[in-house]
């Protein structure tokens, strides 16, 4: 017998581990384009920072799509600046999600990124009761050059870190 060739029992491992990755994927949410900062690399300068955001109907349809061939969904919420829309877009959402993940087998795991500038207490007891990880982009020692209201920005990592996350 050749060493070459797979066991059965390889063959079922490679089969479990391809079919675990298959059922996962990992989807940007682009809310909207609107943002309070003008960062002077952004990619959405072109679009005039235009106040719309993805229905909640659109954000369902695909969501419903996801859940009938994925067991786990990593939603990354993403912008412009995603939190521009408000706590009660993200309180729908996780509705919309909670009913289509009780008629399927689906999970998913929600992630925010943000420039942190509109973090406060509300949006922190957001993210912990509905388990969202936030991200804050950042850029060190030239923030100020690039996007400005560094402080703020500052002052958005301290309340995340106090609050138990980590921040990146």
């Amino acid at each position: 017998e050749s060493s070459v060739q797979a066991t059965a029992w390889q063959k079922k491992q490679l089969y479990l581990r391809v079919w675990v990755i298959m059922k996962k994927v990992h989807v940007i949410i682009k809310v909207t384009d609107a943002c309070n900062l003008r960062c002077k690399y952004c990619y959405n300068s072109h679009t005039k920072y235009t106040k719309e955001i993805l229905s909640l109907e659109r954000f369902e349809k695909l969501l419903t799509l996801l859940a009938a061939d994925y067991e786990r969904i990593e939603l990354v919420w993403h912008g412009g600046e995603p939190m521009s829309v408000g706590l009660d877009y993200y309180k729908k959402a996780v509705e919309i999600e909670d009913k289509i993940y009780l008629q399927t087998n689906a999970k998913s795991v929600n992630s925010m990124q943000t420039n942190g500038t509109l973090i406060d207490d509300k949006w922190i007891a957001f993210f912990k009761k509905y388990k969202f990880q936030p991200g804050i982009s950042f850029d060190g020692l030239h923030n100020e050059n690039y996007r400005q209201q560094t402080q703020k920005t500052l002052e958005a990592i301290k309340k995340l870190q106090k609050a138990d996350f980590k921040v990146g």
